[in-house]
């Protein structure tokens, strides 16, 4: 039986940046969140580990704290996990006062086993007379592959890692005399590919904390044995930009900030992003937003007016530049009006025209033919209004427990493609339809990435939207396919 491990290692997670500008120890529980989602949603792993350094500072008095709230993030993976320490986290005991002490975790016919051996000089370590003794242990009686968890690489100290074990001719000879597979380590941050020598395989995973942001999944069968490094930096060629995000003014935000999604986009690898907060919410209150009352009323509507929207102008003004921007996700009323004042929808540097109420759909029994009507007509309306985007088609409908209907896939793209108005790929609470966006595509119409971020971890997370793109056989150079920068950006 297949087994997939997720492996992640050296986080260093600070709350300053590092004395070392190329790590991002900073963005620790960022990262750490994002790779826990992806994994969830996308990946689903049969086990998770984490190979040690998830903290920066050992002796920080924040450390505890820290350790904690990675230890608060990792409780969020839906399969079994363990935690190892590094050099850089707290002493054994203090470390697992935070963690759970796994000795060995069983999956799959799959043993992992971890193992804390003591720092030796220049970053190194050593495995001691009674851990050799325990890999014999812990590997008696079990039949299938034994993966051996340490965060110092199994490699002799000049090898190519860097750093090692003093005494790894011990190590990989216990290995080999007990039927380990593989030995899986960080610490060295480059990372080294899995390798093969004199009958047992290493592997160095590279650190989450430095470009590329990297983790890995490793996938064993038997004797074969495959790995998969998966990046959270965006690959520049690529030039992706982030069209959707959220901020601060988000009633259903959780911690996105304009301040600190701007110093993400650079280090997610994004060429560019837009703010678009929802305009219904920066002119009405929360309840009356939630309660549907403007979608009835409209921009007219004066039940629950917030006037927030020069708030929001004045507070993303500091970080418009030519790499983020200032726009409005616009809703529509249910008549397919704009909720949005003339002035505001001119000056915003990009406009995403969102269905996010049908008045059908809002009724006991909907009726699946008037709702299909209803949505043309609110996306015909918002088109006419000038939207540069169409966010998550046809989103509405599977909010409302109802299929995605396919029926309106042409009708759809017809609208789309009269108007000049882009479609996009967002995955926020939705499960976009691969064969809608090859049929944008065939159209000639342009595909807009959107994270729809409402969390500082969706932030240009465009996993998913990449392969559906690679799914419908689109791959490489998307550059005629995406909507264009931006190429300036309105104080």
């Amino acid at each position: 039986m297949k087994c997939r491990i997720a492996v992640i290692s050296d986080i260093h997670y600070c709350c300053t940046p590092p004395i070392l500008a190329a790590r991002k120890g900073q963005w620790g529980a960022v990262l750490l969140r994002r790779t826990v989602e992806r994994l969830n949603r996308y990946i689903q792993p049969d086990a998770t580990v984490v190979l040690g350094d998830v903290v920066d500072h050992p002796h920080a008095a924040d450390a505890p704290a820290l350790l904690l709230e990675a230890r608060q993030v990792l409780d969020r993976l839906d399969a079994p996990w363990l935690a190892l320490p590094g050099n850089h986290d707290p002493a054994e005991a203090a470390f697992y006062d935070v963690f759970e002490h796994v000795d060995h975790l069983d999956v799959n016919g799959v043993r992992l086993v971890s193992f804390v051996d003591p720092e030796e000089p220049g970053y190194n370590a050593s495995r001691s007379d009674e851990q050799l003794r325990r890999m014999a242990a812990v590997a008696a009686g079990h039949a299938g592959p034994l993966v051996a968890l340490q965060h110092v690489p199994v490699d002799e100290p000049e090898g190519e890692a860097c750093y090692g074990y003093t005494n790894c001719a011990a190590v990989s000879a216990a290995m080999r005399a007990n039927g380990y597979t593989l030995a899986v380590s960080g610490h060295y941050h480059a990372g080294v590919g899995l390798r093969h020598t004199n009958g047992i395989a290493t592997l160095v995973v590279p650190a989450l904390c430095e470009a590329p942001l990297s983790f890995a999944i490793v996938t064993i069968d038997d004797d074969d044995i495959e790995v998969e490094v998966l990046a959270h930096q965006l690959p520049a060629s690529l030039r992706l930009k982030d069209f959707h995000s959220h901020t601060q003014f988000a009633y259903c935000g959780e911690d996105v900030t304009m301040a600190q999604s701007s110093e993400l986009t650079a280090v997610m690898g994004l060429e560019q992003l837009a703010f678009t907060e929802h305009s219904g919410q920066l002119y009405y209150n929360r309840s009356t937003y939630g309660s549907g009352l403007v979608g009835e009323n409209g921009i007219g509507g004066t039940i629950g007016r917030a006037e927030r929207m020069a708030d929001y102008w004045q507070s993303a003004a500091p970080f418009r530049n030519e790499a983020v921007f200032a726009g409005l996700e616009v809703d529509a009323d249910f008549a397919g009006n704009p909720v949005a004042e003339t002035a505001d929808l001119e000056r915003a540097d990009i406009v995403v025209g969102a269905v996010h109420w049908l008045q059908e759909l809002r009724r006991p029994q909907p009726d699946a033919a008037r709702a299909a009507a209803e949505f043309l007509r609110t996306v015909d309306q918002l088109c006419r209004h000038g939207v540069a985007v169409l966010a998550h088609p046809f989103r509405v409908f599977r909010r409302a427990g109802m299929p995605t209907p396919a029926a309106l896939f042409a009708p759809t793209v017809a609208l789309l493609r009269e108007h000049g108005v882009a479609a996009e790929i967002n995955f926020h609470t939705n499960e976009p339809p691969p064969q809608f966006f090859a049929d944008c595509i065939a159209a000639g119409i342009r595909i807009s990435f959107g994270s729809d971020a409402h969390a500082l971890y969706e932030v240009g997370e465009f996993h998913p939207h990449l392969a559906l793109l690679e799914e419908i056989g689109c791959a490489g150079d998307l550059s005629a396919i995406l909507l264009p920068p931006l190429t300036s950006s309105r104080a």
